[in-house]
């Protein structure tokens, strides 16, 4: 960490003095006064700028830096105005400090030359928005660079909406120092095309993409995109939400840096295309809705360098995401419903589903020892009621199996359960031989686990079967043997259906302590006993009464 930070920090002081001797004065320092009305104006008007001078008149030409910070210290609303354009425009750069402002370009060009920084969101306290809207804002400097919420304690907003274009080879630094937040909305139609983009830079940052708007990052060196970043408060989040809304990058995507949260949201339908996808500890994807998709052209790590903290894949409601492979590290987790196109190597946790499902991988899925497959049974349908994920290639077996039931549901010996199917299975769980029995992770039962050319099922599946209750009589397997087993042996739901062996081991074991409170409970005296014989034993075939409602263990899942 501290190696990369002096790199950094030793890049800054180089930067900063090569700036110093390239970088030229620019002309003039000019600010928008317009106060009548709304404020609002042409940008070609000189009544409306004040700072000029003979030598130099407004409006602000191309060694000028347009300011527009109307808004008193305090003073409540802020300044919000709308600058129109009649022709194309260029300036050394702009300032937009505590004001809401839209350029109204219609169909012109708004040009900095990169001589000077461009900032949104300058003073602390305070918000500073810019508005693109039909027309263009194209940076051309070698040095420009666009820094929204620039200030500490500050905030910026750049919208580019409605025909409105950003174009430049710039680096784009949303939250650009510390504690200073900065955010990107592009929406209906809006476009953004620029070098690289730092979402959460020193500071918080957000960039949400909606409504058809597109953003390209066009590096290729680096990440394109990082999101967050390597100060402590330099949180990122990406939204690339609704159909037709895309984030395309030329070079990898980056989510979470050193340690620092990043989230990427790609759901109803949106769209991401990276070469490689890299999610490092504190980093977490969800691609969420059937059309929604993420795509790389190259691998996705899924948890890199190990920083001590999860990093999360999460598809939902049948989303994909493709790579040549996807690599689950120590730290990494794959959750959820979804295809992967690809192969998946897991060195972490894989758990498909959320709650139960099903996820598809096109091509290999190896387990390594110290992996982890978590499986939960809440009933008979796997991918909607159990988990099942299908390999369409070779499934290469290592480290644990872990099984969970849910929502109180009670498995019964006859029940089976798919919850794996390839190609071909190889290898073994390194906690369960085929034909052994695991115990699931709440301890209410266990089942047999059949896999592999000794299975008397396919094998080429993972099966489960032959659920025991941990405690003898316990039929509805909620931890403890009370009257509701003797309901449930009474409609036939137990082992041996009917059977007066099971009636026996229930009398037996009846008020054996529950697994969950492990409080002590009186045995049941012959009153009661005879009271169930003669209450219910006319009606064993009526209908079983359902399982309780309570929740039972579930794997803690970061959803």
């Amino acid at each position: 960490m501290s190696f990369r930070l002096n790199q950094r920090v030793a890049f800054m002081l180089l930067a900063t003095a090569f700036l110093s001797i390239t970088r030229r004065a620019h002309a003039a320092d000019m600010f928008w006064s317009n106060s009548r009305g709304d404020g609002s104006g042409a940008f070609s008007s000189a009544t409306n700028w004040s700072g000029g001078t003979p030598a130099n008149p407004a409006p602000p030409n191309a060694d000028d830096v347009a300011h527009f910070g109307m808004t008193e210290l305090n003073v409540f609303p802020p300044k919000t105005y709308t600058v129109t354009f009649a022709s194309d425009v260029t300036n050394d750069g702009i300032m937009v400090e505590d004001d809401r402002v839209t350029f109204a370009v219609n169909g012109r060009t708004f040009s900095t030359t990169g001589d000077f920084d461009n900032k949104i969101g300058t003073v602390a306290g305070q918000l500073g928005a810019l508005t693109i809207s039909n027309g263009t804002w194209n940076c051309i400097g070698v040095f420009d660079q666009v820094m929204v919420g620039a200030a500490a304690s500050s905030s910026g907003v750049l919208t580019v909406s409605t025909g409105g274009r950003f174009t430049g080879q710039i680096v784009l630094s949303l939250g650009a120092v510390a504690s200073g937040a900065g955010t990107l909305n592009v929406q209906n139609g809006g476009s953004v095309s620029t070098h690289r983009i730092a979402v959460g830079d020193d500071g918080p940052g957000a960039m949400n993409i909606s409504s058809g708007g597109t953003v390209h990052s066009e590096t290729v060196t680096n990440p394109s995109t990082r999101i967050g970043g390597i100060s402590p408060a330099a949180s990122g989040t990406v939204n690339v939400d609704g159909a037709g809304s895309a984030f395309t990058l030329a070079g990898d995507l980056l989510v979470a840096g050193d340690g620092q949260t990043g989230v990427l949201n790609i759901p109803a339908g949106g769209m991401v295309q990276s070469r490689k996808g890299i999610i490092l500890g504190r980093g977490t994807v969800t691609v969420s809705g059937a059309d929604s998709r993420w795509t790389n052209t190259d691998v996705v790590n899924v948890g890199g360098l190990n920083t001590g903290q999860p990093a999360l894949l999460r598809l939902i409601d049948g989303a994909q995401m493709q790579a040549t492979n996807t690599i689950v590290s120590a730290i990494g987790q794959v959750h959820g419903a979804g295809t992967i196109t690809g192969s998946l190597d897991n060195s972490g946790i894989v758990a498909p589903g959320n709650s139960a499902g099903r996820l598809d991988i096109t091509g290999n899925y190896t387990q390594s020892a110290g992996a982890r497959l978590q499986i939960e049974i809440g009933g008979l349908t796997g991918g909607t009621q159990h988990d099942i994920m299908d390999a369409a290639g070779t499934a290469a077996l290592g480290g644990r199996l872990e099984l969970a039931l849910l929502n109180g549901f009670a498995p019964t010996s006859a029940n089976t359960f798919t919850i794996l199917e390839a190609s071909t299975v190889t290898g073994a769980f390194s906690n369960v031989a085929s034909g052994q029995r695991l115990t699931t992770s709440d301890g209410l039962g266990s089942f047999r686990v059949n896999y592999g050319s000794g299975s008397p099922f396919s094998p080429s599946q993972v099966v489960l079967s032959a659920f025991q209750s941990s405690i003898v009589g316990d039929f509805d397997v909620d931890g403890d043997v009370d009257g509701r087993d003797f309901l449930v042996w009474q409609r036939g739901g137990s082992p041996n259906p009917l059977s007066t062996g099971d009636l026996a081991l229930w009398r037996a074991n009846f008020g054996a302590p529950s697994i969950a409170a492990g409080a002590a409970v009186p045995e049941p005296n012959a009153a009661w006993l005879a009271a169930a014989v003669v209450l219910f034993g006319p009606s064993l075939r009526a209908p079983m009464l359902p399982a309780p409602a309570h929740r039972r263990f579930r794997f803690l899942r970061p959803y």
